[in-house]
C-alpha cells in the first residue's frame, strides 16, 4: 500500500525468514489493513508536476487480495521446484497458547 500511496518513494520488501539454527525461536507477526472499501491512490503530494502515477486507483480489499495471491503463487512454484528436485521439506510448527 505504500508504494501505491507514495507512487514508489518507499518500495515494499519481499520478506522471508528461514530459521537455519535449528533451535526454537518465536516472531510476533504485525499486520494491518484498512477499510476494504477505501481506494488507495498515489498522494498528491508524491507525484512531481505533469508526472502520472505508476499505479492505478485500487480498493484495499483489492490490494490485500493481490497481495495474498501474489505470495502464494510464489510460494507454491518453490515447493513444486524443490518437490520436483527431490529436496521434499519437512515443516513442523509449534504455537505457543
Amino acid at each position: 500500500m505504500f508504494m501505491r500511496w507514495s507512487n514508489d518513494k518507499y518500495v515494499s520488501n519481499i520478506h522471508r525468514v528461514i530459521n537455519k539454527s535449528g533451535k526454537e525461536r518465536y516472531s510476533i507477526p504485525v499486520f494491518f489493513s484498512g477499510n476494504p472499501d477505501y481506494i488507495i491512490e498515489c498522494l498528491p503530494n508524491c507525484c512531481e508536476a505533469g508526472q502520472k502515477p505508476t499505479y492505478p486507483p485500487i480498493s484495499v480489499a483489492d490490494a490485500v487480495g493481490g497481495s495474498y495471491r501474489e505470495s502464494y503463487g510464489r510460494a507454491q512454484a518453490h515447493k513444486k521446484k524443490n518437490e520436483q528436485q527431490g529436496l521434499g521439506i519437512e515443516m513442523r510448527h509449534r504455537v505457543a497458547l
